[in-house]
This record gives structure tokens, sequence and C-alpha cells, in this order.
């Protein structure tokens, strides 16, 4: 099991917000490939933290970034509270989500820990 390093980091979004998003990355200076993990209607909670660490501990730079930042930054819902958890996700939109994964898609990009042309 690899030794990783977690952070949150903020993000600036092409529509003004800024946006909270999980990085968990393997430790060292190896570059390494990445992937974007898109969180369910929960929020970014433990799972989508989870998912993010276990590909990090397989060698890559995961980063999970906060889509429900316009209406609850923060929000971390209830399994058994579906119904709180719906308007944030019925707030989002095609412009908002596009915005959002352009976001975390250029931090990996300009990331020196990303290996060019290696994203998944």
């Amino acid at each position: 099991m690899a030794n990783l390093k977690t952070e949150t980091i903020t993000l600036n979004v092409d529509d003004g917000t800024t946006m909270s998003a999980y990085v968990a990355a393997p430790e060292g200076t190896a570059k390494a490939p990445a992937i974007m993990v898109f969180q369910e209607i929960f929020g970014l909670n433990p799972n989508i933290r989870d998912i993010a660490e276990r590909f990090a501990k397989i060698g890559y730079v995961a980063i999970a970034p906060e889509l429900f930042h316009r209406t609850a930054p923060g929000f971390v819902g209830s399994f058994s509270d579906l119904q709180s958890c719906m308007p944030h996700m019925q707030a989002m939109t095609p412009d908002g989500n596009i915005a959002d994964a352009r976001a975390a898609y250029d931090w990996l990009q300009k990331n020196p820990r990303v290996a060019p042309q290696r994203h998944r």
C-alpha cells in the first residue's frame, strides 16, 4: 500500500465562483497519471474521498471537485436522507458542470506531479 498525500484545494471556476476539491496523490515527486472523481448526490463525502485515495494508492493523482459549491459549500448528505440532497442536485446546470470539470482538469494540467498525456 502506497503512502498518500491528501489535501483540500480551492479552484477558481470560469463563472467567478470558487470550488473546493479533494486531492489524493502518491507521496513523492514522481510523475503519475491523473483521474477525476465525481461525487454522487451525497456531495464530497467520505466515500468519494476514499475512492480518490484508492486511486492514489495505485499510482494516480486523483481530484474530486465539490460540485455543490454554488448552493451548499461543504455539504455532505446522508444516505438515509435523499430529500435533503435533491435541491443541490437539481440546481446543477450543464454550464456549471462543464465549468467545474474544466477547473479541475486545468488544475491537473498545471500540476507538476501529473504525467503529460496520461489522464484517465
